[in-house]
C-alpha cells in the first residue's frame, strides 16, 4: 500500500466510524437506478474506496487477461490473513466466490461488490469463521466489450448495455477448466485452486432458458465421478436449507436449477450437464463443495441483484454455523479418494458416460406459454416451428425433477497412468491443477491393457476452438517395459478422482480436448499403461491427508501393492498430486504412542520399586495395577484427538484405540503374572 493510501485510511479512522461509513462507495447499478453495470475500471475503483475506507480486506490481481486487462482478487478476513497457512492457523474456513464468468450475466457482480462493502459493517462478524476470497470480475474482456442487450443477452431484462459472454480469447470460460487455455483460468487454477484449495466455491450466473417461478435457481455439483460425500452435504442438507430460509427471511422463492424441453407440455424439469468442463462440476470433482447460482434473466435486474445478494449472503452464514462439518465432509472425501485409489478400499466404478435421474415427482412453478401465431412455419419469409408467447400466468406442474446424473458406462478407477519422457507440456498441465507428478529413475516393467481395434472420431463442428474426440475400442492386456524418465501418477491421493475424469481416454477429459492427438498410434501410447499393484512401484506415498492413511495410524507408510491388477491405458497420460504433503515416517503415528505406553509402564515399575512395599514384588505388583487405567485414559485421550483434531470418525478410531490399549496392558499383565508366579 502507498503511503497516500496508507495516510487516507489513517485520517479515515481518526475522524470516527461515520466519516468512514460515509467513504464506503457505491455500485455503478446503485448510482444509477440500476440502468447500468461496472466496467472492470470502476470494480477496481470500487474495491480501492473500501480498502482506503479500512474494510477488512486486501486486494490485488489474479492474474491478467489476453487483453492486458487485471483480474481483480480479494481477500476478506477479519483479523487480516493474507495465506493459506495463516487461514489454517486460525481455524477459518476458506469459501470461493466468483462472479462474471459469463461477462454478460452481471448481477453476480454487482452483488458481491455490495457484500464486500457489508463486511465493513452489518456482515463483518462472518470474517471472525471465514477467509472469503472474492473475484468479482472474471472475464473482464467479456465485460468491457459493451453492447446492446438484444444482442449479448436477448433474453435479459436490463440493463440496456452488457458485456459479451466469452472471452478476449473468444473462450468460453465455464468450459476451460480441463483444459485451461485461458489466462484468467489458469490464474484461478494455480493461486486460488492449487494454493487456496477452497472448501466451498460460488459461481453466480444467469439463467437463459425457461420461464418459471423462480427468482434464482441452484444447482450442486453434477458430475457423479466426485467424491460422494460433499455434493450429498450441499445437494441434500445445505441447499434445501437454503431454499427454506430465502423464503421465509426474504420471501424470494427459488428452487433447484433445470428446463423444459417441451415448454408447451412440460414432462421434466432437467438440469444441465454434467462435464467437468463447468467450474462447480470441476470443483466437486476436486472433492470439494460448490454451488450454481442463475438468477432469473426475466427478472429485472434490480431483483436479480437482490435475490443473488440475498443467496449469496445466506451461503456464507451457513458455511460460518456449519464450517466444523464442512471440514469433516472434506477431510473424509480426501481420505476415502486416496484409499480408493491405493486399493486400500473399493475401487470405484466411474463414469464415461451419464444418464439423467430423478429424485422424485415435484411441483415445478412455471411460466404458462402459448403459441405464437404471428411468428414461425406457414409465414412468409419465415421457417422454423412457432415461437412461444409469454402469458405472465404461473402454474404449478407435477413433474419429475431430474437434479442429477448416474453412470451409464462405468470403468474402475485405475491405480495410475504413465506419460513419455517428452511431454513436459502435459505434465506443466497436470502440475497447474495441483497435481503431483513423478518420474521414474528406472525402467519397470508391467502387465497393462493396450488399446487395439481403435475408433476414433472427431466431431466435424468445432468447439470452442477444438473439434472433439470421441475414443472407443477393445483393451487387451499385454505387458511392456516404461522406460526411465517416463512420468508416472497415482491415483491415490485426494484429487484421484479428478485423475480420471481428466485422462481416462474414453471420458470427456483431456484426450476429448486433443491433447493427445498426436500420440494417437503410436508406440508411446501402447506403453503409456496404467499399473496396479506392480512391484516396480511398491514404494511409500509422497502424500497423505491429515497426517495419514487409515487405519495403521496417522503418518505416511509404504503402500505394499503386492497383487498384479491391469487397469486400463492410453495415449501416455500421467496424473498425480496431493493437497497435503508430508515427508516419509519410519516409525507410524500408533507405534510411537504404543512405545510411550511402554515409557509410561517402565516408569511406573521403576517407581513401584522405589517407593516399594512389604516387598520389591509387591510394589513392582502395585504399579504395574495402576499403569492399566493411567493408560486406558491415555489411550482415550489419543482416540479423541483423532476424531476431534484429526476429523476421523469413531469407527475409524476404534480398532486403533484397542491396539493402542491391549499391546501395553498385555504386557502389564505379563508382569503382574510373572511376579504372582516368582
Amino acid at each position: 500500500m502507498t503511503a497516500r493510501r496508507g495516510g487516507l485510511i489513517g485520517l479515515l479512522l481518526a475522524t470516527g466510524p461515520g466519516l468512514a461509513a460515509q467513504a464506503l462507495p457505491q455500485t455503478a447499478a446503485e448510482r444509477t437506478g440500476y440502468t447500468a453495470t461496472s466496467t472492470n475500471a470502476e470494480v477496481g475503483a470500487f474495491l480501492d474506496s473500501l480498502e482506503l475506507a479500512g474494510a477488512p480486506l486486501a486486494v490485488s490481481e489474479l492474474g491478467t487477461t489476453a487483453l492486458g486487462k487485471p483480474v481483480y482478487f480479494v481477500i476478506a478476513s477479519d483479523p487480516p490473513v493474507t495465506s493459506p497457512a495463516e487461514a489454517a492457523a486460525a481455524a477459518k474456513l476458506v469459501v470461493y466466490l466468483q462472479a462474471n464468468i459469463h461477462a454478460g450475466e452481471v448481477e453476480g457482480k454487482e452483488a458481491v461488490l455490495a457484500l464486500l462493502r457489508e463486511f465493513a459493517g452489518a456482515r463483518r462478524s462472518l470474517l471472525q469463521k471465514l477467509v472469503i476470497l472474492v473475484v468479482p470480475d472474471y472475464n473482464p474482456d467479456g465485460n468491457d466489450a459493451f453492447g446492446p442487450e438484444a444482442t449479448n443477452r436477448p433474453e435479459q431484462n436490463g440493463p440496456p448495455r452488457v458485456g459479451q459472454r466469452a472471452d478476449g480469447l473468444n473462450l468460453d470460460l465455464n468450459r476451460d477448466y480441463f483444459k485451461a487455455e485461458a489466462p484468467e483460468t489458469r490464474a484461478s487454477l494455480a493461486r486460488i485452486y492449487a494454493t487456496w484449495d477452497p472448501a466451498l466455491m460460488v459461481d453466480l450466473h444467469t439463467t437463459d432458458g425457461t420461464r418459471h417461478g423462480y427468482q434464482l435457481t441452484y444447482a450442486p455439483p453434477l458430475d457423479p465421478n466426485g467424491p460422494p460425500g460433499p455434493t450429498a452435504f450441499v445437494r441434500d442438507q445445505m441447499l434445501p436449507a437454503l431454499r427454506k430460509t430465502l423464503e421465509d427471511l426474504y420471501q424470494e422463492r427459488i428452487f433447484d436449477y433445470g428446463n423444459v424441453d417441451t415448454p408447451l407440455q412440460p414432462t421434466s424439469w432437467d438440469t444441465y450437464a454434467p462435464l467437468g468442463w463447468y467450474g462447480t462440476n470441476y470443483v466437486g470433482l476436486r472433492g470439494r463443495i460448490a454451488i450454481l447460482s442463475e438468477a432469473y434473466s426475466h427478472a429485472d435486474f434490480r431483483t436479480r441483484v437482490r435475490v443473488t445478494h440475498d443467496f449469496v449472503a445466506e451461503v456464507l452464514s451457513y458455511a460460518a454455523l456449519h464450517a466444523d462439518e464442512i471440514r469433516r465432509v472434506e477431510r473424509e472425501a480426501d481420505r476415502q479418494t486416496t484409499l480408493e485409489g491405493a486399493g486400500l478400499a473399493p475401487r470405484p466404478n466411474l463414469a464415461i458416460a451419464y444418464r439423467l435421474a430423478s429424485r422424485g415427482v415435484e411441483p415445478v412453478v412455471l411460466e404458462v406459454l402459448k403459441p405464437n401465431p404471428d411468428s414461425g412455419a406457414g409465414r412468409p419469409g419465415r421457417s422454423g416451428p412457432p415461437a412461444l408467447r409469454a402469458t405472465g400466468v404461473l402454474h404449478t406442474y407435477q413433474v419429475p425433477v431430474n437434479d442429477r446424473f448416474r453412470d451409464s458406462l462405468p470403468l474402475a478407477l485405475p491405480a495410475g497412468y504413465y506419460v513419455p519422457a517428452a511431454e513436459a507440456a502435459v505434465v506443466a498441465l497436470l502440475r497447474l491443477h495441483g497435481i503431483q507428478v513423478e518420474q521414474l529413475q528406472t525402467a519397470a516393467t508391467d502387465s497393462v491393457e493396450i488399446l487395439k481395434s481403435a475408433e476414433l472420431k472427431w466431431a466435424p463442428q468445432e468447439f470452442q476452438g477444438h473439434h472433439l474426440l470421441s475414443v472407443t475400442g477393445t483393451w487387451t492386456r499385454g505387458a511392456r517395459t516404461v522406460p526411465a524418465g517416463t512420468y508416472f501418477v497415482s491415483a491415490a491421493q485426494p484429487l484421484g478422482r479428478l485423475v480420471f475424469a481428466l485422462l481416462e481416454p474414453e471420458g470427456y477429459g483431456l484426450a476429448r480436448w486433443g491433447v493427445f492427438d498426436r500420440l494417437l498410434g503410436s508406440e508411446a501410447g501402447a506403453l503409456s499403461g496404467l499399473v496396479y499393484g506392480s512391484a516396480a512401484h511398491t514404494r511409500r506415498p509422497d502424500f497423505c491427508l491429515s497426517g495419514g492413511l487409515y487405519p495403521w495410524g496417522r503418518d505416511c507408510r509404504p503402500l505394499h501393492l503386492r497383487r498384479r491388477r491391469v487397469d486400463r491405458s492410453f495415449s501416455a497420460i500421467p496424473y498425480g498430486g496431493s493437497r497435503t504433503r508430508c515427508r516419509e515416517v519410519p516409525v507410524s503415528h500408533t507405534i510411537k504412542v504404543i512405545a510411550g505406553g511402554f515409557v509410561l509402564l517402565a516408569v511406573c515399575l521403576l517407581i513401584g520399586r522405589w517407593v516399594g512395599g512389604p516387598t520389591p514384588a509387591t510394589g513392582l505388583a502395585t504399579a504395574a495395577k495402576v499403569f492399566m487405567p493411567l493408560w486406558l485414559v491415555a489411550a482415550a485421550i489419543n482416540m479423541w484427538a483423532g476424531v476431534a483434531k484429526a476429523g476421523y470418525s469413531v469407527a475409524d478410531e476404534a480398532p486403533i484405540f484397542l491396539v493402542v490399549l491391549a499391546v501395553p496392558v498385555a504386557v502389564a499383565l505379563i508382569v503382574l503374572w510373572w511376579l504372582s508366579h516368582g
